[in-house]
């Protein structure tokens, strides 16, 4: 026998259906989102530390000879960003005294389809830049 059941019920059967396929695709938008801010984030920190780095190694060897090309050599180790720019620039050209400034600029390809349209051409230019005084 079969059991008798509510006419409410019956219409209802199909909601959680229809509302996983509304919320679904925002859920993804925002999982995208994330993960694309993520790996901006840590590609902003590293240069940003690849920039401090070489800048103090700049400021203490500045009279040495090949100081922009040992820094160049440092910080294209990197393996995130290993596509790197990076500029050394003097404000005094005996190097005894003045600051130094090492900018470092990379670019980095969008992984997901938020990143594509965020972005221009799929990709984001990232730059820092750090000054320190001679010593």
């Amino acid at each position: 026998m079969k059991k008798y059941q509510k006419p409410e019920a019956r219409r209802e059967s199909g909601q959680s259906m229809v509302e996983m396929a509304l919320i679904t695709p925002l859920l993804l938008l925002l999982l995208c989102g994330i993960i694309e801010f993520g790996i901006m984030f840590g590609t902003q920190l590293t240069i940003q530390n690849d920039s401090r780095e070489g800048a103090r190694y700049a400021a203490i060897h500045a009279s040495e000879s090949g100081v922009e090309d040992t820094i160049e050599m440092m910080l294209g180790t990197n393996a995130i960003t290993s596509g790197k720019n990076i500029t050394v620039t003097f404000t005094d050209a005996t190097r005894k005294s003045g600051f130094v400034t090492v900018t470092v600029t990379t670019t980095i390809p969008a992984i997901t389809p938020v990143g594509y349209m965020v972005f221009n051409d799929g990709e984001k230019e990232m730059l820092s830049a750090t000054t320190m005084k001679v010593e």
